[in-house]
């Protein structure tokens, strides 16, 4: 046999020979290199396993079909460093077969029991091999595998949890960049070729894994993997990373313990049925709110209207707090009957009341809906006197487990931030406290008692430029000059407040200052999602002049822009008057 030959030898079943130079010493490790159209990237690989600590070395490259000058590149590389390696072989397939044939078919040649997989645009760094070697040797594991550096669009470190045959289920935590025992990929029946090119070495941990195969951590950085534009992972892999998933699940079933996990991938594939059984394994497991949704919306896709409204009786039941969520998905009239029954046993919430407005709206009942709207902002009233009379009286402990059991019923509430508040400044928290202040007012939830509590805050940690911003806020705020007496209160706490009483007194006339806070109301209005729960958040801005102040906006919508606009707020004015009316 000739040691070197740069043209073709022989033409196998799959692929040809392009180059090949053996020596009769066989060594312990092959290097194996897929190659498609990398042409700029893989002489600077092969130069890197060229430069490698390890002595003795086969390196073999399978080029599957390239269009552009990568075999050119190759050739000429092994040409002149051919010397370097026990053997060094050029194959070119003679169609293009994709990444698990061509990884495949490099194995297939490698005659070393060691072999390490390394794509065309990655790189190692000199003792990678030496190392990878040496911890393999000395264990059963199936293969090896280091830290690598990630270079190029990205940069980073990857490859670094330890491998557990249990958290394959929850990704990829192993790259292709490995060191594997021949007889490993032997065993497990090579690379599967699979619908998606791009997770063909994730396959392979699985069937190792159910081969009683494993692989050890190496915590060194021993590679450099590239990110660019052009690779797999970004190209073919992510963007059918749900579909790939799918295809584990069914072939190795075993792994998927996590009913979340399976429940996941199952809604993606729209497999409805199979998805509905997990999600209700992984309820047996945890009673969280968010599975109790997906499930009601997993029947809702599976057009399970019986197996819908069972359920939502079943959450109305376990978890009456969340009522207010469920009137939008379900029949009103099957969540009025299960709230009413509730009330007859339990003790009743304004959650469970705004509920049932909300539910009487949907069904026209306006008179019904008011009537529970009206309970349900009395019950309120009295949980936040109830509150504040707690923390006036230092009882901080009962009061923050009010508000607890307020966050539970109706966690989207932004009042909620102002009790939070009220409570951290009684427990000396104040910096946390002017945080959620901060976090009101971006929300728009203002009001003078919310400000006077905001400058309280604000005062207590000596930040008097917030305080002043805020003060003058509160003026423009209230029309009916309530301000007076918050200043009153701020006064006798920070006798330095004083100085604003006469500062800001005068301001702007009342007229000005009443048109504010009118379009400010009627604006907090019309962006609620829910005109109900926006009654009953901002009735406490409501007089005769915002009923005014619509009742003008209407008539100047209805001349100018769109009558039915005026309509609209002609129709709100007569609502907040009967809001009004009723007390």
């Amino acid at each position: 046999m000739k040691t070197e030959q740069s043209l073709i030898l022989s033409t196998k079943s799959n692929f040809e020979v392009l180059f090949e130079h053996i020596r009769p010493r066989v060594p312990l490790v092959s290097v194996i290199v897929s190659l498609y159209n990398y042409q700029h990237f893989i002489e600077e690989c092969l130069n890197s396993v060229k430069e490698q600590t390890l002595p003795h070395i086969d390196l073999i490259v399978v080029d599957d079909c390239s269009k552009d000058d990568s075999i050119v590149v190759v050739k000429k590389w092994m040409q002149k460093n051919s010397h370097r390696f026990e053997r060094c072989s050029l194959f070119r397939h003679n169609h293009n077969s994709g990444l698990a044939q061509t990884r495949n078919t490099a194995f297939a040649q490698a005659r070393t029991p060691y072999v390490f997989v390394l794509d065309a645009d990655n790189v190692l760094y000199p003792r990678c091999l030496e190392r990878h070697l040496q911890v393999l040797s000395q264990c059963d594991a199936s293969f090896a595998y280091s830290y690598l550096e990630v270079f190029g669009a990205r940069r980073g470190l990857q490859n670094t949890v330890k491998w557990e045959k249990e958290i394959l289920q929850y990704g990829n935590m192993v790259d292709a960049m490995v060191l594997l025992r021949k007889s490993a990929w032997e065993q497990a029946g090579g690379y599967s070729v699979m619908e998606v090119m791009g997770w063909e070495d994730y396959d392979l941990w699985f069937k190792i894994g159910r081969n009683g195969g494993w692989g050890i951590l190496i915590p060194e950085i021993l590679a450099r993997y590239r990110v660019h534009s052009k690779s797999m992972l970004r190209t073919i892999t992510n963007p059918k990373s749900d579909r790939l998933r799918e295809i584990l699940l069914d072939s190795y079933p075993e792994y998927f313990t996590d009913h979340r996990i399976r429940m996941d991938i199952l809604t993606k594939a729209k497999r409805w049925d199979e998805a509905i059984s997990a999600c209700q394994a992984a309820l047996m497991e945890e009673d969280e709110p968010y599975l109790w949704d997906h499930l009601l919306w997993l029947y809702l896709q599976a057009n399970k209207q019986n197996e819908l409204n069972e359920t939502a009786i079943q959450i109305l039941r376990r978890h009456p707090e969340r009522a207010t969520d469920l009137v939008n998905r379900l029949d009103p009239k099957l969540v009025k009957e299960v709230l009413y029954q509730f009330l007859q046993t339990q003790s009743p919430t304004p959650g469970i009341y705004f509920a049932l407005a909300r539910a009487h709206l949907v069904e026209g009942e306006i008179e019904k809906c008011l009537y529970n709207a009206k309970i349900a902002r009395d019950l309120a009233e009295k949980r936040r006197f109830t509150i504040e009379q707690l923390l006036d009286d230092g009882k901080l402990n009962e009061a923050q487990q009010i508000i607890e059991l307020w966050h539970r019923e109706d966690p989207e509430n932004v009042e909620i931030l102002f009790y939070k508040a009220l409570l951290e400044m009684r427990q000396q928290r104040v910096y946390s406290a002017l945080a959620k202040f901060d976090q009101l007012i971006k929300c728009g939830y203002k009001s003078c008692q919310v400000l006077e509590n905001y400058i309280d805050a604000a005062l207590q940690a000596n930040k008097k430029g917030i305080a002043l911003k805020l003060l003058q806020d509160m003026i423009l705020l209230e029309p009916d000059q309530s301000w007076i007496d918050a200043m009153s209160r701020l006064a006798s706490k920070h006798p330095s407040v004083m100085i604003f009483n006469a500062l800001y007194k005068s301001t702007q006339p009342d007229s000005v200052r009443q048109e504010k806070y009118a379009s400010e109301t009627l604006k907090l209005l019309l962006d609620s999602p829910d005109i109900v729960e926006a009654f009953q958040k901002y009735s406490n801005r409501f007089d005769d002049y915002l009923v005014k102040y619509i009742r003008k906006k209407a008539q100047e919508e209805s001349n100018q822009t769109d009558p039915k606009i005026g309509e609209a707020l002609s129709e709100l004015a007569d609502y907040i008057e009967q809001w009004i009316n009723q007390g």
